[in-house]
This record gives structure tokens, sequence and C-alpha cells, in this order.
């Protein structure tokens, strides 16, 4: 799925980042805010899980429902495996896969954030469609995708960058230390918007980031000054 980033490579570097104040504090909550929006859930999938940084949430927020992480980076499905392991969490399953070719588990969610800085041209239409198709009837999928717009939100935790048609994603910890860089696909959000209903999708809606209480109470109000305006970030869902 992903040639850009080797995350089996970056595994324990890139998971440094599930402390970034971005992350943690805004792009999580909003994240689990628009899961909202899709009652009784029996099923939720995590696309690009990585370590279970969204998945373990999920589950929480979500114990009755049944709740997937797939990745194709084998160490990060181990990582979130041994985490699980040691929290004890029974309702979550985490698999190894590629999630364009491998069949996807029906789903009444799916969420995937930042997947699809991964696929362009035809790999999107593909991915897209394979989701589509997992989805249960008024399924609700949530996107993640980053929009840079030229502003240095390292302090938040990530500097974008756009440059021959590649997007670089410095990460930054509280300490606003570099941890890792990253390579994505910029998207632009009118053409991806129309891609997804190409594939079927319908009320495709875009959601202003928030964030949580103990954000602000962490780091004060003064911290997030800008943020929420200049996000950097394009939230959406979409449902079958």
């Amino acid at each position: 799925m992903n040639q850009l980033n080797d995350y089996n490579e970056i595994s324990d570097l890139y998971n440094l980042s599930n402390t970034k104040s971005d992350k943690l504090y805004s792009i999580l909550p909003t994240v689990l805010k628009i899961s909202e929006t899709k009652d009784n859930l029996k099923t939720v999938l995590d696309l690009g899980c990585g370590n279970g940084f969204f998945t373990f949430a999920l589950a929480k927020k979500y114990p009755s429902s049944k709740v997937i992480g797939i990745d194709n980076a084998e160490k990060q499905i181990a990582a979130a495996q041994e985490i699980q392991r040691n929290a004890e969490i029974k309702n979550i399953n985490f698999i190894l896969g590629d999630i364009t070719v491998d069949v996807l588990p029906k789903s009444d969610l799916i969420v995937a954030p930042f997947v699809f800085g991964y696929f362009d041209g035809e790999r999107l239409h593909e991915a897209l469609k394979h989701i589509f198709n997992a989805l249960e009837k008024d399924g609700v999928l949530v996107i993640v995708l980053d929009n840079p717009i030229g502003i240095d939100n390292s302090r938040f935790g990530a500097k974008k960058t756009f440059s021959n048609g590649v997007l670089s994603i410095e990460l930054f910890d509280t300490d606003n230390i570099h941890i890792t860089t990253l390579k994505a696909i910029h998207h632009d959000i009118d053409s991806f918007k129309q891609n997804l209903a190409e594939t079927g999708f319908k009320d495709i809606t875009e959601y202003h980031p928030i964030i949580d209480k103990t954000g602000l109470n962490a780091l004060g109000e003064s911290f997030w000054n800008g943020y929420t305006e200049n996000s950097e970030l394009v939230y959406l869902s979409c449902t079958k």
C-alpha cells in the first residue's frame, strides 16, 4: 500500500508522534466526534492503524462494537498487539494486510486518517472502491487529509511543505524536537470530494477541527491560538 514511507523501518520513531499536541488533543477528538454520526455500530474498521492510536480510542468509545485495525507494516501490527495484550482489551482485532488487495471486513464505520496520502490516480480509485464495497448500507467513512497552506505549525506537531508533487511532513514532539519526516501525496480537496462522489459516496461533509478540554487545560487556550483556523488538515465524512 505505502511506497513513500517504510513504517517497518521508522516504526519506533513514528510512534513517538502519538504524543504530539495536535494529534492527541485535536485530531483524535475530532475523528471520534465525527464517528458519532453513525449509530448502532457493530463493526468499526481503522485503516492504516499503525500501533493502534485511533483503534484503541475507538474501542474505548464503542465497547460493544467489534473494532478491527489493519495495517501493512508488520512491525506496527506487532506493536499494536503487544499494547492490546498488556491492556487486556477484548473488542479489538489487528490484521496485517493491504487495504487495496485483501478483502476488508464488512463494517458500519471505517476510519481512514491520512491513509489517502499514499494513493493517487488509478490506485486512489481502486482504494475508494475497495473501501466502498466494505461498508454496510448507510455505513460511514471518516477521512483525514493533509492540506498544506504554507504555515509553520511545528509547535502544534507538524510542519508541511509541498514541492515537486510531494508533500513533506516534519513531525515534532511537545518540546518542538523533530521526530521524523514523512512523505505523502497532496490531494486537491475539491477533486478528492469529486472522486468520493464518483465512487458512489453520498452526504460528503467537511468538518471544522475541535480541541478537547484536556488539551485546553494542559496547554492553555493561548497555546492553541490560530490552530483550528489553520490546522492544515481537512476532515470529511461520507456515507454509502
